[in-house]
């Protein structure tokens, strides 16, 4: 479910020695780039390859978290840059300056809540982006997805998905066998 593409990408070049997978792999991370809002880092439940939002959806909810893991993988499996730690940076820079216990579910592109409720997906999807983060701050999310408890109730279903994946991240335990 959370398996970053490019990630996926660069093991089928690898396995398969075909170059398509690596352009593929190039053009996932593009997009991821271009998709995001220059200003606070969030990205569109859905986008285009080329990284425009997809005009019926331009808010960053649940469903978009997916991508704070995707650029978390790709920080711990050495394929993240600069430009991936720049961003990752900016996006925990933004949910800094909303409060790090208290920031909300989802925003607007630009930054405006839309759902003040925090909640345990969104603080290990937050918790695991720190590994691609140079930010002085970015232990506090760490810290703050091992100290929350193992969700439950009537989101634990996508709340603990996201959890897991990050705890595998965050324990050094999500490798390729």
């Amino acid at each position: 479910m959370v398996l970053s593409p490019h990630a996926a990408y660069e093991l089928w070049a690898e396995a398969s020695g075909d170059a398509f997978w690596t352009r593929a792999a190039a053009a996932a991370r593009a997009s991821l780039l271009a998709a995001a809002s220059p200003t606070t880092g969030l990205w569109p439940m859905r986008s285009y390859f080329d990284g425009s939002p997809v005009t019926s959806d331009l808010a960053y909810r649940p469903q978009a978290y997916r991508t704070q893991l995707n650029l978390a993988l790709d920080a711990v499996w050495g394929n993240a840059g600069p430009a991936q730690a720049a961003l990752a940076d900016r996006v925990l820079g933004f949910f800094t300056s909303q409060g790090l216990d208290t920031y909300g579910t989802a925003y607007t592109l630009d930054g405006t809540s839309l759902d003040p409720n925090h909640e345990p997906g969104h603080v290990s999807a937050n918790g695991a982006l720190a590994v691609a983060a140079t930010r002085a701050n970015r232990n506090a999310f760490v810290s703050a997805v091992w100290a929350q408890p193992i969700p439950s109730g009537p989101t634990r279903y996508y709340d603990g998905i996201l959890y897991l994946m990050s705890m595998l991240v965050l324990s050094g335990q999500y490798r390729v066998y």
